[in-house]
Formats: structure tokens, sequence, C-alpha cells
């Protein structure tokens, strides 16, 4: 008849390795009772940050003098008078959606206005 394992897992002298293991545990124990807690402060700042983002833009959008559209291509036009005239703001005057002073190279009040064709181009 072949020997069976002991019932008893723990080894005669082994208690201290026990002790030492059941102590590992319960600080486990406890830090992942501690993480609902960050985890639920986490997602509290996360969405007061979202709601204040979301504040901001209908402050934004609100504020404008413009309709909605307007003032969002008026927005989507800030980089470059390539995309001002892809969403259809070019060539715009001062005070009109489209128009950003970075886009307006001589000062004149007309943002990116078309410029006479260079000499050989045609």
């Amino acid at each position: 008849m072949p020997r069976l394992p002991s019932p008893n897992p723990v080894r005669p002298g082994s208690e201290r390795r026990l002790r030492d293991l059941r102590q590992r545990f319960r600080a486990v124990s406890r830090r992942n009772g501690e993480a609902p807690s960050l985890r639920r402060r986490f997602q509290a700042a996360t969405a007061l940050v979202a709601a204040a983002f979301v504040v901001a833009v209908v402050w934004i959008l609100a504020s404008s003098p413009w309709p909605i559209a307007a003032t969002l291509r008026h927005i989507a036009s800030a980089p470059n008078c390539g995309v001002a005239r892809w969403v259809g703001l070019a060539p715009a005057t001062r005070g009109q959606p489209g128009y950003w002073k970075h886009h307006d190279r001589d000062g004149d009040g007309i943002a990116c206005e078309p410029w006479p064709p260079r000499r050989g181009e045609t």
C-alpha cells in the first residue's frame, strides 16, 4: 500500500516560517483595503477636472459673439491659413471669425489674404 502524505501541511519546526507568512499576508490585505479608497479619490479628482473642462468649454462657446458653429470653425482656423481656408474662413477681416493676428502678415486688418503669384508662376 502506498504511503499517503501527511494531512498536516506544516512540518514540525516550521511555525516561525508560518508566522512570517501570516504577517506578510496581513500586510498585503491591509494594502489592498487601502487601494479602493485611493482609487475613489483619483476618480473623484478626474471627474472634477473633466467637469471644470466642460464648464470652461461651454463658457467659451456661450460668451462668443458668433454662433457656435462659427466659433468652432474660428478655433479650428488658429494654426495656419491653410486650415482657415479649409474651414472656409479665409480671408477674414479684423473682428470676423477666422481672423487671427498671427495670420495678418502686413498688419492691414485682413488675415490670410491671397498674395499675388511670384514671377514666373501663373
